[in-house]
């Protein structure tokens, strides 16, 4: 129940099942069995970071640790473990090291350390994207995002502010699946003295993105309906958010209200094609970090990760 969780990743089939990457507790699984009265199990050791369960094969998982650079795959639901497939050892990885499962194809993985690295088997073999020519060559990557209608189309971000008036190389996309990179950052305000956290691609149109941040007091997040290009790309989406409300992740929906919710330091919101500003969705749940969200649509259940009160879940706003 005091549990602080980085990640939580719901399986999209039956048995349904939870896998929450936990600071300090490992990779933890929640599936029924008559074996524990909680169904809570641990399968991986260390820090548990990023995982994911493959939306076609629930026995199909991933773990991460980001202390020590590991990435590992179980094919048995979490009994058994690959060897180490990491990236890289020659690079740099973020603490919470982004790790994504192309939404087209959950056979094919992103992580990014410095660079971007895609692997097409499953993690067992990595190459590297486009170099990235960017002037901080110690940065490192903290998001990944992919447009559900095009996988060629690909979002990231380093987190570091750039601690200056001129925000510059902190966003990039690319148009041809990471073999070569656009710098969008221009008009990202929020991005001059405060990290970016999180990025996302409306499901239904890769030109709507939302970029999330923490350290800030007015930007917390900005919006782009032109997938960050053209003057005046970026326009502020914060209106109704807290001053502590700072951003660690953001989820959409794929109903026809354009849903999406973001985790905060001090709840979920929640907002819509027909709200006009961010809600409070945090319907019971305590004041608390929320790091991550997924959604089981089966159900239209939102699954919420938080930093010290466990994982805890509710009806989505819309049925």
């Amino acid at each position: 129940n005091i549990a602080e969780c980085w990640n939580v990743a719901v399986s999209k089939e039956k048995p349904y099942r939870i896998l929450v990457g936990m600071q300090d507790c490992g990779t933890q699984q929640f599936r029924p069995s008559e074996d524990s009265l909680s169904g809570w199990f641990m399968v991986r050791g260390g820090d548990g970071m990023e995982c994911a369960i493959d939306p076609l094969n629930p026995k199909i998982m991933y773990a991460n640790d980001g202390n020590n650079n590991l990435t590992a795959r179980s094919e048995d639901g979490g009994i058994t473990w690959s060897r180490n497939l990491a990236a890289s050892r020659m690079e740099r990885g973020n603490y919470l090291r982004p790790f994504q499962l192309d939404p087209a194809n959950p056979h094919v993985l992103y992580t990014g350390y410095h660079n971007v690295f895609r692997s097409k088997n499953q993690g067992e073999t990595w190459t590297m994207l486009a170099p990235i020519d960017l002037a901080d060559k110690n940065a490192s990557l903290i998001a990944i995002a992919l447009a559900p209608t095009d996988s060629q189309i690909i979002y990231i971000a380093y987190s570091n502010p750039t601690w200056n008036t001129k925000p510059t190389q902190r966003l990039y996309k690319s148009k041809d699946g990471g073999n070569s990179w656009i710098d969008i950052t221009a008009g990202l305000k929020g991005v001059s003295y405060t990290q970016i956290t999180s990025i996302a691609v409306q499901p239904d149109d890769a030109n709507v993105v939302l970029v999330g941040f923490r350290g800030g007091w007015e930007y917390k997040l900005m919006k782009t309906l032109s997938g960050g290009e053209g003057k005046s790309a970026w326009t502020n989406y914060s209106s109704g958010l807290p001053s502590d409300g700072d951003v660690n992740c953001i989820l959409f929906d794929k109903d026809k209200q354009h849903s999406v919710y973001i985790g905060t330091h001090s709840g979920v919101y929640v907002s819509t094609d027909y709200l006009k500003a961010w809600q409070s969705f945090s319907r019971g749940l305590p004041r608390v970090m929320v790091c991550d969200l997924d959604i089981l649509q089966a159900s239209r259940e939102l699954y919420i990760g938080t930093h010290g009160r466990g994982v805890w879940k509710s009806p989505l706003l819309i049925p």
